[in-house]
């Protein structure tokens, strides 16, 4: 089970090991705060197990809040998977039922429909559905095939993903130290021990966030970059992945607007950018349709326009574009959100807008307006064996800190007085 890493926008993060391969790769939603250790044990089980514990803002949980919400997923070994059963750290969540959101999805191609073509799918598998239970401490979960009533999982390998918040079941606040948990379902029924260590020590837990902010074995990094500038996030293998950002009210507060990633030889890829519909403007000029919250190009040229479910691979790299509805929203009048997802065999990661709630929370104005884009980091395997460079690395000292880099920490703010403090 790889490093685990996550990316997380300021209004609400979303938080899977590499893959071997693209066509089993697989992208599941997660906000991961604590470390993960999984031991596999003999026999048929679950793996790529991945737990995410979070706050009311959709952030991740920190000792002593009360969670809001617990996201789990797991790749399923067997066929026939019906029933996922989760056993919890005592006292986390009281007996009761539980509230599922699924949002487990998976990037496949379909060589029937499309043949040698980039044009791909974007297919969801299996999910978890209905209501689940809380009985003495252990979280059973339906699971069945996508587009039936309770038909059983009938496919080896899928990844199933959830979201969960209370409904009777209340949650207990959180504590520090470490959580024991175990996975198994009906089919994969030998039990899988994972551990989270609260303290966050020893671990890639990474994030960085919609207003640039990054987290890294248990400690937290905001950085500022130049508005309106293209700059190299993230280098991987595969890609890099370019981001800019846009100022807002006053000189500290930044926003991410805009992510290109482009192939190890600097083609283009995809280009992402957020559309804001202004306070007051008129949203029935945007079709229902069509992507109204992106701006999404394919290739330097092609924009993605209709509002779909789409996968498109090339050159080691997968893109899946598409809509769905998500709860709580992360927009303002729609409760549906439209994301680009990216995959390749180290890294994988989904792009959405976000309103600026977290930094505004009783000005809706401000809301709307420092609309931005989130990205949210699924699965990053090993940073450092893997050469990763750019922005990140830096930060999170994989790689050594340039001196651009290092003064990316210091806010401007601090700079300006510097600078005042200079000329005095």
């Amino acid at each position: 089970f790889g490093s685990s890493s996550s990316v997380q926008g300021s209004s609400g993060p979303f938080l899977v090991s590499s893959a071997s391969s693209l066509t089993t790769a697989q992208a599941m939603l997660r906000a991961l705060l604590f470390i993960v250790s999984t031991a596999l044990a003999a026999g048929t089980e679950v793996s790529g197990i991945s737990f995410s514990v979070l706050d009311s803002n959709n952030t991740a949980a920190a000792p002593g809040e009360v969670p809001a919400a617990l996201q789990i997923g797991f790749t399923a070994t067997s066929t026939g998977t019906s029933l996922a059963t989760v056993n919890l750290p005592s006292g986390m969540l009281s007996d009761g039922n539980v509230n599922i959101f699924s949002s487990g999805r998976r990037l496949e191609e379909d060589d029937s429909d499309f043949g040698s073509a980039a044009l791909r799918r974007l297919l969801a598998v299996c999910e978890a559905y209905g209501t689940a239970v809380v009985s003495s401490n252990v979280l059973t979960v339906p699971v069945r095939k996508v587009g039936t009533i309770n038909t059983a999982c009938d496919t080896a390998g899928a990844a199933i993903s959830m979201v969960l918040t209370a409904q009777s079941a209340t949650f207990s606040s959180l504590g520090t130290g470490q959580l024991d948990f175990t996975v198994q379902t009906d089919v994969d029924n030998t039990p899988v021990s994972v551990t989270f260590t609260v303290d966050g020590s020893g671990s890639f837990t990474l994030s960085a966030v919609g207003d640039p902010i990054t987290w890294y074995q248990g400690q937290k990094y905001k950085f500022w970059l130049t508005p309106g500038e293209l700059m190299p996030l993230l280098e991987t293998p595969e890609m890099t992945v370019w981001a800019s950002v846009f100022q807002g009210p006053t000189i500290d507060y930044q926003w991410f607007d805009r992510f290109k990633v482009t192939d190890k030889d600097g083609k283009q890829i995809v280009d992402v950018t957020v559309r804001r519909v202004l306070p007051g403007s008129n949203r029935t000029q945007f079709r229902q349709t069509e992507f109204t919250q992106l701006d999404i190009k394919m290739g330097g040229r092609r924009q993605i326009r209709r509002r779909g479910q789409e996968l498109f691979a090339a050159d080691g790299v997968k893109v899946g574009v598409g809509a769905r509805t998500v709860n709580p929203p992360r927009l303002h009048h729609t409760p549906v959100l439209e994301f680009v997802m990216v995959e390749s065999e180290s890294v994988s990661f989904m792009v959405h807008a976000a309103h600026a709630g977290a930094e505004f929370p009783d000005d809706f104005d401000q809301q709307v307006k420092n609309t931005h884009l989130d990205w949210i980091n699924l699965d990053m395997v090993d940073p450092k064996k893997n050469g990763f460079k750019g922005i990140l690395p830096q930060i999170w000292r994989v790689q050594p800190r340039t001196p651009e880099v290092e003064a990316m920490l210091i806010a401007p703010s601090k700079k300006a007085m510097a600078v005042c403090t200079a000329m005095e």
